[in-house]
């Protein structure tokens, strides 16, 4: 991922609670998101599901990215 799939990583940065019904993705992302989707189906590792699932029970709001400079 580190590497790869520029486009995705450009027009779309990671954010697991995110929902954004109605947002355009950029045409050159699109083939990379269905092949990001294809892998994780293919090999969900049950350390991934557990690294979602607790990503989703984050705080929205993160106290130290409140603070004034």
């Amino acid at each position: 991922m580190n590497s790869g799939f520029a486009n995705l990583r450009a027009s779309l940065p990671m954010n697991l609670k995110g929902k954004f019904p109605g947002h355009k993705v950029w045409a050159g992302a699109q083939p990379e998101i269905d092949r990001i989707v294809e892998i994780w189906t293919d090999i969900t590792m049950p350390e991934m599901q557990e690294w979602v699932a607790a990503a989703k029970l984050e705080p929205d709001d993160i106290e130290e990215l409140d603070m004034d400079f």
